[in-house]
């Protein structure tokens, strides 16, 4: 097979087993975040949100990770940083509204009364989990173009 078709297919497996609700483990290590919802959102101001399952791979880890760093050392002030369990009870409804399928990262603009205005899924921030540097510039590529209206 050519080498392009058996990469395409790992990638999908692994996006097929990350999307999947498996067991806790009986140990789970978590980040330490600051989880938010949207009421605790300021208006019309743009939100990048994590959305994940309980339980999470080391690819997921590393986004939520590399997230907040970036967020934290460029953007603290042009945007909201919110982490979000969609297992949660009462974060179902982003499943939905967002078509989530896997652990990702999502823009998003809101009116005043948290209608979302727009929204874009940064669907390849997870193919550039593995590495941190590849990974920042994605996202903070994307960002820019977002806050400066490009997208």
């Amino acid at each position: 097979m050519k080498p392009s078709i058996i990469i395409a297919a790992a990638a999908f497996l692994v996006l097929a087993a990350c999307s999947e609700k498996p067991s806790p483990p009986a140990q789970t290590t978590t980040a330490s975040t600051t989880h938010a919802t949207a009421t605790d959102l300021p208006a019309r101001q743009p939100v990048l949100y994590y959305f994940h399952r309980t339980v999470r791979c080391a690819e997921c880890l590393s986004m939520e990770l590399y997230t907040g760093k970036l967020v934290a050392a460029e953007y603290a002030a042009a945007l909201v940083y919110a982490v979000v369990n969609i297992d949660d009870p009462g974060n179902e409804h982003y499943a939905a509204d967002f078509n989530l399928t896997y652990s990702t990262l999502v823009l998003t603009e809101e009116d005043t009364s948290g209608n979302v205005l727009r929204w874009k899924d940064l669907k390849d921030a997870w193919l550039k989990s593995h590495e941190e540097k590849a990974f920042r510039k994605y996202v903070s590529d994307e960002i820019t173009a977002w806050l400066v209206g490009e997208q």
